[in-house]
């Protein structure tokens, strides 16, 4: 399981919920690709047991890629399963993502009915829109947003418009502009919100890399206020440590808010993750929190645990997990399995 630099708490602010709620909806679906389902369950303290809170399954095509998304809770009472919501995905014949169409519970009838549907559009075999549409009471399909890409002639993304319908019509709402350099690195990101109204709220991400391309700096810059930094130090080219910085604007310096740290197996994946919360009564780092991951032999993930640091009794203990099941693999006889190369 691979990672990617996280960043602070801070990021993206409030004014930023709307673009972050667009923007994630930019479908990615790699991580699920053989995933069968994986099972959530929170920790009783008092109890000290695990209970099942809810339950993602996967139905996939002939060629890997997931037709439909289930999502169920579990029913203490008559301890089964039920469907609470519904995906069904559709692909192009280059198997990119085109329609998504999300179903969710009726309360009173129990029946699973539309919500929502996202369609997307290509170019040049580049996604250059995602229309997004809500049903209406008379039960008929209405476009409610459009989030239009545009990319450089490298094919980086380098604008992202959102456009709400109001009073009849789309108006552009917020916008993302990416900045590369030579080497095709992103090294700005701007956002612009001005769905609230005339006034319009920016925030930007400036990136720093080493010689050897890695991300070494992140800065979030809120109305041209520095507001955190993560500073970025690898061992052996994986993410060995995230240092985040908040500003401090009383004192016109940087104060340590966290630093998370990652530890890996011989294989390259992700086995531990420690967050420590900087402590300004002693200028120490203090655990806060950490994930467990645990692999089965052909190095996929199926345990996923968060722990919390109990300062009264200066242990671990448990919060939430995910239990992953993957579907058979397909063994091809001119590769070997990825366990098999370490042996």
């Amino acid at each position: 399981m691979e990672i990617k630099p996280t960043t602070c708490l801070l990021l993206f602010l409030l004014f930023l919920f709307i673009v972050v709620s667009c923007f994630s909806q930019n479908f990615n679906q790699n991580y699920r690709k053989g995933l069968a389902d994986f099972v959530e369950f929170r920790y009783d303290t008092v109890k000290n047991r695990w209970n099942v809170q809810g339950r993602y399954s996967f139905i996939h095509d002939s060629k890997g890629n997931i037709k439909a998304e289930i999502f169920k809770s579990w029913n203490k009472k008559t301890r089964l399963w039920e469907v609470q919501s519904q995906s069904a995905f559709k692909y192009n014949h280059k198997d990119q993502l085109t329609e998504k169409l999300s179903k969710n519970k009726r309360f009173k009838s129990g029946a699973l009915e539309p919500v929502q549907k996202v369609i997307c559009v290509y170019k040049n075999d580049l996604k250059t829109e995602e229309q997004y549409f809500d049903i209406s009471k008379k039960t008929a399909w209405l476009k409610k947003t459009i989030n239009r890409y545009e990319y450089d002639t490298a094919g980086h993304l380098v604008k992202t418009i959102i456009s709400t319908f109001k009073n009849k019509t789309f108006l552009d709402c917020a916008s993302e502009i990416r900045e590369y350099d030579m080497l095709g690195r992103i090294v700005q990101t701007e956002w612009d919100n001005y769905c609230g109204g005339n006034k319009i709220t920016k925030a930007a991400k400036s990136y720093e890399y080493t010689w050897d391309s890695l991300l070494n700096k992140e800065t979030l810059k809120y109305e041209d206020r520095d507001i955190s930094c993560n500073n970025y130090t690898y061992l052996e080219k994986k993410l060995s440590e995230n240092l985040c910085l908040l500003w401090n604007k009383k004192d016109s310096i940087w104060n340590e808010n966290h630093k998370e740290k990652y530890i890996y197996n011989m294989f390259g994946d992700i086995i531990e993750m420690i967050r420590m919360n900087w402590s300004t009564l002693d200028s120490s780092l203090k655990n806060e929190r950490r994930i467990l991951y645990v692999y089965n032999p052909e190095l996929q993930l199926i345990f996923e645990t968060e722990q919390k640091w109990s300062v009264k009794k200066a242990s671990w203990y448990n919060v939430f997990r995910r239990e992953y099941h993957w579907m058979p693999i397909k063994i091809d006889k001119k590769e070997k399995l990825r366990v098999k190369e370490f042996e």
